[in-house]
């Protein structure tokens, strides 16, 4: 297994843990727990949405030793009837009645019936919140409802930033089993970028109509001198929107966008001659992202890459605090203005980089975070 960049071997610090949900690829943890744990079961679950299917990896001592991939219908209701099913079945699968182990997991679903599953096994819970939705949509506010009413009778909860911790709680907490653990960064071997005429701007990740790339098309349309690298993908008919309307503002040999999902080990020579990230969020308190930590900010600067974002989330203190990018309003000329600033000086925000990367060290930021999980 690949070691996590600069991270050194160190002793086994967890017996048995199982990492479910929707969220693995954000954050490290994977990588994080697989390094440290003697055995870890991981299920990924990546929604109706996308293609591919639901799988389990098992690492043993670090090194993986089995991957599988699950039958799991993509039709909503149906879906999670067959991941509970391979939850139920995973459990009994791979921890025997001795073994006590803990269960990490962002969705509430998996509380249901566990009264009855803990006769048979030995475990508990940590219930690591990271959603937030304040919508008027009936399926939403179930979801919600069942957030609130698990995490309160649980005994270990993380929330993905204070002012998820601050509603789940109505006060702000920090106890050994109840405190806000956003994601942690892997350090990278970073290289040397050097400024060049044309600038060019990266995207990553899942793309939505609420992250602005439509803004940044009209900016490149107004600044010849800067380019767009998009590395993620969306449903058709976006990327049908999208195309159109590059080619309307006359963009097209300035924009990278093949619509696809790009793995991690392919981005730091993909964002290697990039300039900074844009994360141009929805900045209303409706946006899920207003509450919570978005991985793609710090993918970007894992990589190396300063960020430019709208004032939303709760890493956008920790951005300003280090000098780690820009903060800027929707709009191209606030954004260009970002742009020109951080050229000035781009020595000082790839400083900033550093420095924010460091904080959020997986080594350090993790393991103080999980001493409640370590080994007697």
């Amino acid at each position: 297994m690949e070691s996590m960049g600069r991270l050194k071997p160190a002793r086994f610090l967890y017996d048995n843990i199982f990492l479910v949900g929707s969220l693995l690829h954000a954050g490290n943890n994977v990588e994080y727990f697989s390094r440290y744990t003697r055995k870890l079961i991981v299920f990924y679950l990546l929604g109706t949405l996308k293609e591919e299917k639901d799988f389990i990896q098992v690492y043993s001592y670090g090194r993986l030793v089995e991957t599988k991939t699950l039958f799991c219908p993509k039709l909503p209701i149906i879906n999670y009837f067959f991941v509970y099913f391979w939850y139920v079945k995973t459990i009994v699968k791979y921890f025997d009645k001795k073994e006590r182990f803990y269960l990490i997991t962002f969705h509430p679903i998996f509380f249901i019936g566990n009264s009855l599953l803990k006769k048979i096994r030995k475990f508990e819970i940590v219930f690591w919140v990271a959603d937030y939705l304040p919508s008027p949509s009936f399926m939403y506010n179930i979801y919600q409802r069942l957030i609130f009413y698990y995490h309160n009778r649980n005994k270990y909860n993380l929330y993905l930033g204070d002012k998820l911790n601050m509603i789940m709680n109505g006060q702000l907490k920090n106890s050994n089993y109840q405190k806000t653990l956003m994601w942690g960064i892997k350090l990278e071997e970073q290289r040397r970028r050097d400024l060049d005429q044309i600038i060019t701007l990266a995207f990553i990740g899942v793309i939505r109509k609420s992250h602005g790339l439509d803004i940044a098309f009209k900016l490149l349309q107004e600044h010849p001198s800067l380019k767009i690298k998009i590395l993620g993908e969306c449903g058709s008919s976006l990327y049908e929107e999208y195309s159109e309307l590059i080619g309307e503002l006359g963009i097209k040999e300035r924009v990278v966008f093949e619509n696809k999902f790009y793995p991690t080990e392919n981005l730091l020579s993909e964002l290697s001659t990039c300039f900074a990230g844009i994360a141009l969020y929805i900045t209303d308190k409706n946006n899920p992202i207003y509450y919570t930590d978005p991985g793609k900010v710090k993918t970007f600067t894992q990589f190396g890459l300063p960020v430019i974002m709208t004032n939303t989330s709760e890493i956008v203190p920790f951005i300003k605090k280090f000098k780690a990018g820009e903060i800027a309003d929707r709009n191209t000329d606030s954004i260009f203005r970002a742009i020109e600033k951080m050229k000035n000086n781009y020595t000082l925000y790839l400083k900033g980089v550093e420095d924010f990367n460091n904080y959020f060290n997986c080594e350090t930021y993790y393991k103080k975070a999980f001493q409640f999980l370590e080994t007697d």
